[in-house]
């Protein structure tokens, strides 16, 4: 009974320490070569940090000293030309919790949602055109590989390393050089398959992506600078049990920057930075910070 009491203030007050890419919150993919090559394998370490949360109404409130919510992450992402402009690719992670939250202490690890993804280019470059951008249209799947909270072991959730369910997402992704600038944009919907637990059933949900990037490359210098945001929508979700509720809304920016230095032709160093604490109006959302490093190597055409 006490555990259905705190899932379901978890259910209206949730910090997603699990959210997106590395440790961000939530952020459209990655997983599509728009360069000239064959194939890339990128391995990534992030470390996120929550300060807190905001409430139904937008106020924040942050964690005091006596809490601490952070996780690091280790990824494993590769991607491959299958034909001209036909993509796969696929993603694994290893993620570190370390909590301190309740007067508990813990610390655990293991494996994140595995991912895999098909991109489609319908709008491909063959001339060049100032106003026609390349687009891109992918079908993704998450597999979940921990517990959910539903489930879990532990009263902070120190083995929560996803959502726990089955994930089904459709995007689209544009892209447009202007020489040394490139601008991008795309969408992305998840919808969340639901799932019954001891404590009851969670019906299906559905989760909106919008992110919008520019980013400037220093020719001839090997280095690159952008920005990008991300604005993520996540719809009610209804619990059915032993106490039956169902979620408000959630939806919050989430600001980002970083630099990329190319190495060579195959190799590719990049640092990024990302904060939900910028910029918008956040609704039942998490405050993090995060932070990332990122090495890419990738075979020519």
């Amino acid at each position: 009974m006490m555990k259905s009491l705190f899932l379901i203030t978890f259910f209206f007050f949730s910090i997603s320490s699990w959210g997106s890419s590395c440790c961000g919150g939530g952020s459209s993919s990655s997983m599509i070569i728009t360069g000239d090559n064959v194939q890339e394998l990128n391995i990534g370490f992030g470390h996120r940090n929550d300060l807190g949360q905001t409430d139904s109404a937008g106020w924040a409130s942050f964690h005091d000293s006596r809490t601490k919510d952070q996780q690091s992450s280790l990824s494993i992402q590769y991607q491959r030309m299958l034909q001209d402009q036909l993509q796969l690719g696929g993603k694994i992670s290893f993620i570190d919790k370390n909590l301190r939250k309740q007067g508990r202490v813990e610390n655990k690890s293991g494996p994140g949602d595995f991912e895999v993804q098909g991109t489609w280019e319908f709008l491909p470059e063959r001339t060049y055109s100032f106003i026609k951008p390349r687009g891109f249209l992918y079908s993704k799947f998450s597999l979940p590989n921990s517990k959910s909270l539903y489930d879990s072991h532990s009263v902070i959730y120190s083995d929560v390393r996803g959502s726990g369910l089955y994930t089904a997402s459709l995007g689209t992704f544009f892209l447009k050089r202007f020489s040394l600038l490139t601008l991008k944009a795309g969408a992305e919907v998840q919808h969340l398959f639901g799932r019954t637990f001891s404590e009851g059933k969670l019906d299906d949900y559905n989760k909106f992506i919008l992110p919008l990037g520019a980013t400037y490359s220093f020719d001839p210098a090997p280095i690159s600078w952008g920005l990008n945001s991300t604005w993520n929508y996540q719809t009610k979700k209804k619990f059915s049990g032993t106490i039956n509720s169902v979620s408000a809304k959630e939806y919050f920016w989430e600001i980002g920057t970083f630099i990329n230095w190319t190495v060579n032709r195959e190799e590719t160093w990049g640092v990024s930075y990302a904060d939900s604490t910028i910029v918008g109006k956040n609704i039942n959302s998490p405050l993090y910070r995060s932070f990332g490093l990122s090495y890419t190597l990738a075979t020519a055409l």
